[in-house]
């Protein structure tokens, strides 16, 4: 069965999968070339799966951390914006570490375009850990704890850090 976005490009001699596996090697290159100033990537066989370190924003509680991201694309990218998931624990309202590491997806689809890339989705994963959301949280224990009691917050998400998103 052929997903919607396959059924419309269907007949027009563009073929997403052929096209979007040259995008990603081109992609990652350009991204391995010249990183972004927070975070590097990488990807093994598997162009679809990559794996991204961020450090974390200074003058946050994750300031000092490095923390791995998994970006999962589906073979339409960039007609569909990867899905992207912590690899690191991490104690942050937006991140749910009982879900796998899941972020709330709409931070990435958020006025998605197929002419947004790769680096664009690190920025937004960036902003997140230097501007966590309390009103929308995907741990509602941590979101409490980060609107009721903010130093008590970062104490623990600073706790966190330091004991699991250690620089390599």
């Amino acid at each position: 069965m052929l997903s919607s976005d396959s059924q419309r490009l269907q007949g027009t001699g563009f073929s997403v999968e052929r096209s979007s596996h040259r995008d990603f090697a081109q992609e990652l290159g350009d991204l391995q070339k010249s990183p972004l100033a927070f975070a590097n990537v990488a990807a093994d066989d598997n162009l679809y799966l990559w794996r991204a370190n961020i450090q974390g924003p200074e003058g946050s509680p994750y300031e000092g951390g490095v923390f791995s991201v998994q970006l999962s694309f589906d073979p339409t990218y960039p007609i569909k914006a990867p899905e992207v998931r912590f690899l690191t624990k991490i104690y942050h309202p937006n991140v749910s570490m009982k879900a796998n590491g899941q972020i709330c997806q709409e931070m990435v689809t958020k006025d998605w375009s197929p002419v947004l890339r790769v680096s664009h989705v690190l920025e937004r994963v960036y902003s997140m850990l230097k501007e966590p959301n309390g009103e929308h949280p995907l741990e509602a224990e941590i979101g409490e704890m980060f609107n009721e009691n903010l130093k008590k917050f970062k104490e623990t998400a600073q706790s966190w850090t330091k004991k699991h998103a250690k620089p390599s």
